[in-house]
């Protein structure tokens, strides 16, 4: 019965692991960042307007940040983080009228509607 035991431990070891990744309820989940405008790692032939993000959980925007960094470091200055009406899995920042060529690193962290605190971080260039 043993050697039994052995040959089907995988298998048990498999099914268990997928169950347990749909115990998981709406509760435990974390705002995930979707869609980015502008795209992550995207080269752009004119400066945005804005910095829109889209999360796959509704987000608390009095709780949550996007900064915005040129390629030295230093911070961009942006308008009011807000949420647009009826979308609350969004935020967006306005930039500046005339964002100068070069390379722009956008720092987020969220709160999503159940509290859990996510983070990241993506890049995109504005070419000359």
């Amino acid at each position: 019965m043993r050697p039994a035991l052995r040959r089907h431990a995988p298998w048990a070891v498999a099914a268990a692991m997928i169950a347990l990744s749909g115990a998981s309820s709406p509760a435990d989940a974390h705002a995930m960042l979707t869609p980015a405008a502008p795209a992550v790692g995207s080269a752009l032939a004119a400066p945005p307007a804005a910095i829109r993000l889209e999360f796959t959980d509704e987000v608390l925007a009095r709780l949550s940040r996007i900064g915005v960094r040129d390629d030295a470091g230093r911070p961009v200055e942006t308008g009011p983080l807000e949420s647009p009406a009826g979308a609350p899995r969004v935020l967006e920042v306005t930039l500046p009228a005339r964002l100068a060529p070069g390379a722009y690193r956008v720092d987020w962290r969220v709160v999503s509607a159940d509290g859990h605190v996510t983070a990241g971080d993506f890049r995109f260039v504005v070419r000359p």
